[in-house]
């Protein structure tokens, strides 16, 4: 990425303000003043009293700017934009890589923050810690090596039924009168619809797992989420509860090499709907009529 455009990309993701941007430069180039646009292009001048530009900063000082702005955030920090932007699909993972368990404590404890319907926190994370146990369900998956390798295997799961496990506990203290709504609520919106209890079990636990993964990068750590693997078998290996079922597994540790470059993403027009979609709202409007 471009100087430039990384500077340009701060200012739209809302990452720093014009004004401290601004400020950082000066700080940084000892300038007297300079003037930030919108393309991420910095007009310096030589002294706080020059009533126009002296000049453009070249690519090659606001690459060094760009350092400097990181080394201020201190060391083991990661913006979120940055995060979302660096979390890849790793496969090849390094074996002699450990994740203490106050880290893995700490990812846990953030995913927890994952938004689910009515708070009924539905899921759950399974913990492969042992070794010979990893060992032994890595012959389910078809990728073996990544869950041999990666320092942390946690299956994704949900509780289909945890909508009526002593609900009450997740609005204790929201006032009796609306926790008596609430239980009614979710009571109503699931009992006798297995089809439905398994919808919000693959959104919690997709959600969930994104937290996951951002959480890991956000450490420094990468992972890799996982599908390709004989659920049923995995689910004998752990002894599955029967009113659970397993979202996906996501493994973590310390990449061995880079991924390949993105893949080209579909175009915004292609994906972003405003609106609707307008042959639906046209034939909507003459079934009215």
């Amino acid at each position: 990425m471009q100087p430039r455009e990384q500077i340009s990309r701060w200012l739209v993701q809302g990452r720093f303000g014009r004004a401290e941007l601004e400020r950082l430069f000066v700080e940084f180039g000892t300038y007297g003043a300079a003037t930030l646009r919108d393309d991420g292009e910095i007009h310096v001048y030589g002294s706080s009293q020059c009533a126009c530009a002296d000049e453009m900063a070249s690519d090659q000082e606001l690459a060094r700017f760009i350092g400097f702005v990181e080394q201020r955030k201190g060391p083991g920090t990661m913006d979120l934009f940055e995060a979302i932007e660096q979390r890849r699909a790793v496969r090849k993972f390094d074996p002699h890589h450990e994740i203490d368990e106050a880290q893995v404590m700490e990812l846990f404890r953030l995913t927890m923050l994952s938004p689910t319907a009515f708070n009924m926190q539905n899921w759950r994370f399974l913990w492969l810690r042992d070794r010979e146990k990893r060992q032994e369900l890595a012959g389910v998956f078809r990728n073996g090596e990544m869950v041999k390798n990666a320092s942390l295997l946690v299956l994704i799961l949900a509780d289909l039924r945890a909508w009526e496990k002593s609900p009450e506990r997740y609005c204790a203290q929201v006032p009796e009168e609306a926790r008596s709504r609430i239980v009614a609520g979710m009571d109503h919106f699931y009992r006798d619809d297995p089809s439905r209890q398994r919808d919000e079990a693959m959104r919690s636990g997709g959600m969930a797992a994104q937290t996951l993964m951002l959480a890991a990068r956000g450490m420094g750590l990468d992972s890799c989420p996982m599908i390709g693997f004989d659920f049923s078998a995995a689910a004998n290996l752990v002894n599955l509860p029967h009113d659970h079922c397993i979202v996906m597994a996501v493994v973590i540790g310390r990449k061995l090499e880079s991924p390949p470059p993105r893949t080209e993403r579909l175009a915004l027009n292609e994906v972003v709907i405003i609106d609707g979609f307008p042959g639906l709202i046209q034939e909507f409007k003459r079934d009215k009529q």
